[in-house]
């Protein structure tokens, strides 16, 4: 249901995720839904995102963040 509403909330033409269907979509809500969709396994993106920090494992790793 997550999954469906984030990609539901996508600007197919403009490009970008929105905080609801119909909606403009801006950087905010384009990041977190990307992350919000890695997290459920709905893309694969080249780098894993670590849930507490919302930032990719290697860049985590680049920092020495534990």
């Amino acid at each position: 249901a997550l999954a469906g509403f984030i990609l539901a909330c996508q600007d197919r033409e403009e490009g970008g995720i929105s905080d609801r269907p119909e909606d403009e979509a801006d950087v905010y809500h384009t990041f977190f839904g990307i992350a919000g969709l890695s997290l459920l396994g709905k893309c694969d993106l080249p780098n894993k995102i670590n849930p507490v920090y919302a930032m990719t494992e290697r860049v985590l790793a680049r920092y020495h963040v534990d």
